[in-house]
C-alpha cells in the first residue's frame, strides 16, 4: 500500500470518528441557534478585522477589547458553544496524537499513542497527557 493510500485511509478513519461527528453536530447546533451564532460571528468578525489590520490584541481600541471580553463571557455561559469548544478540543487531541505518532516514526521513536483514548493516559509521550 502506498503512502498516499495510507493517508487516505487515515483521513477516512478521522472523517468517520465520533470526535469529528460531534464537532460537526455541535457546529450545526450553533448555526441553528440564533444567539450562539450571533455571538460567534461577532467575535470572529472582530478577530478577523484585527488580523487583517495587523493589530495585536494589546493594540486594539479599548471598546473592542471590552466587546471581546463581553463576547467571551457570553460564549463561556452558552451551553451550545461550550459543547462545540469541548468537541473541538477532543478532535484536536486526536489530531495531535496522530501527528505525534507520525513524527515519532519519522524520528525513529516507536512510542505508540494508538492505545491512548481521548480520555486515557499512556505515560505522557502523547499530547495532552495521553
Amino acid at each position: 500500500m502506498s503512502i498516499l493510500d495510507k493517508a487516505k485511509e487515515l483521513a477516512d478513519a478521522i472523517s468517520e470518528s465520533p470526535e469529528l461527528r460531534r464537532v460537526k453536530e455541535t457546529e450545526l447546533r450553533i448555526m441553528i441557534n440564533m444567539d450562539a451564532r450571533e455571538i460567534v460571528e461577532e467575535y470572529q468578525n472582530i478577530q478577523t478585522d484585527a488580523i487583517n489590520s495587523g493589530v495585536n490584541y494589546e493594540d486594539l481600541p479599548e471598546e473592542k477589547k471590552e466587546r471581546l471580553q463581553y463576547l467571551e463571557e457570553q460564549m463561556n455561559s452558552n451551553e451550545i458553544i461550550n459543547e462545540y469548544l469541548s468537541a473541538n478540543q477532543e478532535l484536536n487531541q486526536i489530531l495531535e496524537s496522530v501527528n505525534m505518532v507520525i513524527t515519532g516514526a519519522l524520528n525513529g521513536n516507536q512510542s505508540d499513542c494508538s492505545s491512548c483514548s481521548s480520555s486515557g493516559d499512556c505515560g505522557g509521550s502523547c499530547p495532552s497527557g495521553h
